[in-house]
């Protein structure tokens, strides 16, 4: 049996300007989430579990959404500037 554990403590976000901004821990977060998914749908893949498999698939597909929002704020900090 393989089990993958990691923590779900969250920093807090950045307060400027009334805004909430992602960390840059926060988006090493989302990344370490969509490496987590790949790591879940390989073992499940290998171990014939679906729905290990799918979980991996869902993961990554979140922390990659993750990152894109960030990528988002980002590029509008970069316009109104």
């Amino acid at each position: 049996m393989v089990r993958i554990v990691f923590s779900t403590h969250r920093s807090e976000s950045q307060r400027t300007g009334g805004e909430v901004t992602m960390s840059g821990m926060d988006k090493a977060k989302a990344k370490a989430e969509e490496l987590k998914g790949d790591i879940k749908e390989k073992v499940g893949e290998k171990t014939d579990n679906q729905s290990l498999q799918g979980e991996g698939i869902a993961d990554q597909a979140s922390g990659k959404a993750k990152q894109a929002a960030e990528d988002v704020r980002q590029a509008g900090e970069d316009v109104t500037r």
